[in-house]
């Protein structure tokens, strides 16, 4: 279960290799530390897939926001590194603590985090949050209104982040109404 999680929350937190709206640079883990940290292992093994499937080298930027964060903000976090300093091809990192995500850096990074419980990961959401992706099916589904409620505007399957239709919202707005006139006969 923890494998087939993890390979479609790498399929959510690569959309356009980070820089998407809807692309996940967070996974919250219901479980304890030790939890996180075999889910974090088995991610990070599955973004190595990807690194070799598709060559990925950060910007001589990333690289340098990565060793800042490693060596700073992220430093007590435990990190699964795939490549060496300072080009790494893709990090996992399994957090304690708040992490703002205006300063994740992108570049195949994802922060894991470890809740007792879902429901204690919602202070997280907020309207910046664009797209949730929640495992199993029934946990999407009862937790679907309260992180719609936190402001995020899709609550999806994981792994179907990427996944639209036509019309639908995005950032926030339904482009679809400014370009359609609703007439009721």
């Amino acid at each position: 279960m923890q494998d087939r999680s993890a390979r479609r929350a790498a399929v959510d937190s690569l959309i356009a290799n980070q820089a998407a709206c809807t692309s996940s640079l967070l996974h919250v883990v219901e479980g304890d530390a030790a939890t996180a940290d075999a889910y974090a292992r088995t991610l990070a093994g599955v973004l190595a897939e990807w690194d070799r499937a598709l060559p990925h080298r950060p910007s001589r930027r990333a690289q340098e926001r990565l060793t800042r964060l490693r060596r700073g903000l992220l430093g007590t976090g435990r990190w699964y590194v795939n490549g060496e300093w300072p080009e790494v091809s893709s990090a996992v990192v399994r957090v304690d603590g708040a992490f703002d995500l205006a300063g994740h850096p992108g570049s195949r990074l994802v922060l894991v985090r470890a809740v007792d419980d879902l429901r204690r990961a919602l202070p997280l959401l907020g309207p910046a949050v664009s797209t949730v992706g929640i495992a199993p099916e029934e946990t999407r589904l009862a937790l679907r209104d309260a992180v719609a409620a936190c402001g995020v505007d899709n609550v999806v399957p994981l792994g179907a982040a990427e996944h639209g239709y036509a019309g639908r919202p995005h950032d926030g707005m339904r482009v679809l109404n400014r370009l359609v006139r609703w007439v009721n006969g």
